[in-house]
C-alpha cells in the first residue's frame, strides 16, 4: 500500500473530506502514461470528491502531482493472482464505501468489475482500439472481457471510432457514451500563430514502439533529403525501439533527433513549424491536439481518428506511403495561408473538443444520478 508522502497532511485530508461522497478509481499504475495522466488531471479537478485511487502495479511517477484521499498498489502479479487481487480490492471496496467504482485501462477493469458488487454503480474507460491494441494479440482478454461485462456497467470511450472499433468486437451491452479526453490549459495558453510560415522544424511525440510507425519517418525523411528539402524532425519519447532508431537515423545521415522524454512539453511544442503523427491506429491522440492547442499546423495519418480529433483541419497522408508524406510536405511549403489556416481552424476546433471545462461537465453528466 502506498499513501501521499506526509502522514499528517493525509490524516487531515481524511477528517475533512469524510462527509463526501466517495470515487473510486482503478488504473494499472500510477506511472506515466496518457490514461494515468489524465485521470491525475480528473481527479485534481474533483476537490468536491472524496477520491481513493487503487493500482494494480507499482509505478508511481505521477504521485507526486496527484491530490486525493489515498493510493493503494495491489501488487497484482499476472493471471494467477486475478482471485486473491480481487479479494483485496473488494476489502477495499468494503472499507470506503464508495459511490461510484471507476476503472482505466483492461485488466484494472477486469479486476474491478469482478470486486465490485452490482448495488455500486460501475463505470469503465476504453482509451484504445481494444480489436488492434489487445484482443487480436490475445484472445484470453477478448474471452475476460465478454464473460466480466454486464449490463449494469456504463462504458466510456474516448472517441466514437473507439466505440464502434469496441462494439464489433465485444457488442454494446449497457449504457455507453463518449467523452472525448481533455489537455492542459497550459497548452491553450501557449497558442500562437507563426509570424514567417516557415517549414523546416517537425516535431513528433509518443513513446518509441511499434504502433507509432516511426520507421515510416525514417522512410520519408530520406525521400526528403534525397529530394534537397531542408526539413528536420525531433521526436520526444522513449522506448524499445530507439536503439534501432538511432542506428537507421545514424546510418543514413538523416536529420532527426531523438529527443527522450521532456517536461513541459506545451512550453517546447511553439519551438517548432509543424507536428506530425504516422501511427497506423490510435484510441484518440492527445499529443496531435495539444500541437493543435499551441497553434501548430498537423500532419496526420489519414485514418478514420486522426479525422475525428483534428475535424478535419490538418493534412493528411496514407502512414504506409512514405513517399506521400514527403510530397504533402512539399506541397505544403508553397501553400503558406493554406496552412496558417489549418492551424486556426485546429485550434479552435481543440479547444472545443478538448478543454478541461468542457471534459469535467461531460464526466458529471455521465456521473449523473450515482452522485446525487
Amino acid at each position: 500500500m502506498k499513501i501521499p508522502a506526509g502522514s499528517r497532511f493525509f490524516i487531515i485530508l481524511t477528517i475533512s473530506r469524510s462527509h463526501l461522497k466517495t470515487i473510486l478509481y482503478v488504473i494499472d499504475s500510477l506511472s506515466v502514461g496518457g490514461a494515468e495522466r489524465l485521470l491525475v488531471e480528473t481527479i485534481n479537478n474533483l476537490p468536491e470528491f472524496r477520491i481513493v485511487v487503487v493500482t494494480l502495479y507499482p509505478g508511481d511517477d505521477l504521485l507526486p502531482e496527484l491530490n486525493c484521499h489515498s493510493v493503494h498498489c495491489l501488487d497484482f502479479k499476472g493471471k494467477l493472482t486475478i482471485p486473491t487481487t480481487v479479494l483485496k480490492l473488494r476489502k477495499l471496496i468494503t472499507s470506503y464505501c464508495p459511490d461510484i467504482v471507476h476503472a482505466h485501462l483492461l485488466w484494472s477493469t477486469f479486476i474491478a468489475r469482478l470486486a465490485t458488487p452490482k448495488s455500486i454503480p460501475f463505470y469503465f474507460s476504453v482509451h484504445s482500439t481494444l480489436s488492434k491494441d489487445a484482443f487480436g494479440k490475445n484472445k484470453l482478454s477478448l474471452f475476460l472481457e465478454k464473460v466480466t461485462y454486464k449490463p449494469w456497467h456504463t462504458a466510456i470511450f474516448v472517441s466514437e471510432y473507439v466505440k464502434s472499433d469496441y462494439d464489433q468486437s465485444v457488442g454494446l451491452r449497457g449504457p455507453a457514451h463518449v467523452l472525448y479526453n481533455f489537455i492542459p490549459d497550459q497548452f491553450f495558453q501557449n497558442f500562437r500563430l507563426k509570424p514567417d510560415n516557415k517549414l523546416e522544424k517537425f516535431v513528433a511525440v509518443g513513446n518509441l514502439k511499434e504502433a507509432k510507425n516511426y520507421q515510416y519517418l525514417i522512410e520519408a525523411f530520406k525521400i526528403l533529403k534525397e529530394k534537397g528539402v531542408s526539413a528536420t524532425l525531433d521526436i520526444y519519447g522513449q522506448g524499445y525501439l530507439q536503439k534501432t532508431l538511432q542506428q537507421e537515423i545514424d546510418k543514413y545521415q538523416l536529420p532527426i533527433k531523438l529527443k527522450g522524454t521532456a517536461k513541459n512539453i506545451h512550453t517546447i511544442l511553439p519551438q517548432y513549424d509543424a507536428y506530425v503523427l504516422c501511427s497506423m491506429h490510435e484510441g484518440f491522440g492527445l499529443a496531435p491536439v495539444e500541437a493543435m492547442a499551441v497553434g501548430l499546423p498537423v500532419f496526420l495519418s489519414d485514418i478514420p481518428i486522426m479525422h475525428e480529433v483534428s475535424g478535419g483541419h490538418a493534412v493528411f497522408f496514407n502512414p504506409q506511403r512514405p513517399e506521400d508524406f514527403a510530397g504533402k510536405v512539399q506541397e505544403a511549403m508553397g501553400q503558406a495561408d493554406k496552412l496558417k489556416l489549418h492551424a486556426e481552424q485546429a485550434h479552435a476546433f481543440a479547444l472545443k473538443l478538448a478543454s478541461h471545462k468542457s471534459y469535467l461537465k461531460g464526466l458529471y453528466q455521465i456521473y449523473g444520478n450515482s452522485l446525487k
